[in-house]
C-alpha cells in the first residue's frame, strides 16, 4: 500500500470519527458526503420540482445513510408514484428514477372522478392531456378491473372503447368510439367478446350499432 493510499484511508477514518456521535441522528447535517444534488429521472406526469421539494430535508445529510425507504416515506403522498430506484454518485449526488402508475380508465362515481390504474388502484383525478382519451367507467372499480383483465386476455382493442356501463344485475355494456354498443351477459361474457372480435369488423355487420349477447347462445343485432 502506497503512502498516498495510507494517508487517504487515515484521513477518511478521522472524518468519519469526527462526524459520528451516538446522540446525533443519522440524518444530521454531515461534513462527509453531504447531499448537494438530487436528480430526478424517468418521470413523465409528476414534476421533478415537486419531488425535489418533498426531499429537501435530505440535502446536507450523509449520502451513505440515505436509503429507498426514507425517500419512499417522503414522497408517499404523491399519487402517481408506483416505485423508485436510487443511485448514489459520490461525493454528493443522488439519482432517483421514478416508476409512475399507469391509468387505463376514468371511474365516475357519485359525481367524483378517479383514475383506475393497470394494477386496479385508484388515483385522485386531475385533468391531464396524456389521459384525456381514456374510457370512462360507470360502475365499481373491482368489477371493472376483472373485466379489464379479461379484455387484455383476449387482446380486445381497448383503444376502441369509449365507456363501460355497469348494471345492478351484474353485467356490462361496452360502448365503442364508433358508437357501437356491446351488451354483455351476466356470465360467460368472454365468449361474447370473442364473437364480437370475430364478426365486428366484417362488412356484413357494418350496418348494426347494437350487438346484444344477453340471451344465452344468441346474438340480437340492431
Amino acid at each position: 500500500m502506497t503512502r498516498t493510499s495510507k494517508f487517504f484511508i487515515l484521513l477518511l477514518t478521522l472524518l468519519l470519527l469526527s462526524t459520528y456521535s451516538p446522540n446525533i441522528k443519522k440524518y444530521s447535517s454531515s461534513v462527509l458526503f453531504p447531499v448537494k444534488q438530487i436528480s430526478i429521472r424517468n418521470n413523465n406526469i409528476i414534476s421533478s420540482e415537486k419531488i425535489v421539494y418533498k426531499l429537501d430535508h435530505i440535502k446536507g445529510k450523509n449520502l451513505m445513510f440515505i436509503n429507498n425507504q426514507d425517500i419512499n416515506n417522503a414522497i408517499a403522498d404523491i399519487d402517481f408514484i408506483h416505485g423508485i430506484k436510487t443511485k448514489k454518485i459520490y461525493p454528493s449526488t443522488i439519482i432517483i428514477s421514478i416508476y409512475e402508475k399507469k391509468p387505463v380508465a376514468i371511474l365516475i362515481k357519485k359525481k367524483k372522478k378517479f383514475y383506475i390504474t393497470d394494477k386496479g388502484n385508484l388515483i385522485n383525478f386531475k385533468k391531464l392531456e396524456e389521459y384525456n382519451k381514456l374510457p370512462t367507467v360507470f360502475g365499481e372499480n373491482k368489477e371493472f378491473y376483472k373485466l379489464y383483465l379479461d379484455l387484455n386476455k383476449i387482446d380486445f382493442p381497448l383503444y376502441s372503447i369509449k365507456s363501460f356501463l355497469s348494471f345492478e344485475v351484474g353485467r356490462w355494456d361496452i360502448i365503442l368510439k364508433n358508437d357501437i354498443i356491446i351488451k354483455l351477459p351476466e356470465i360467460n361474457y368472454l365468449e361474447s367478446l370473442k364473437n364480437y372480435i370475430e364478426i365486428g369488423n366484417k362488412e356484413d355487420f357494418n350496418k348494426y350499432k347494437i350487438f346484444d349477447y344477453r340471451i344465452n347462445n344468441q346474438i340480437i343485432l340492431n
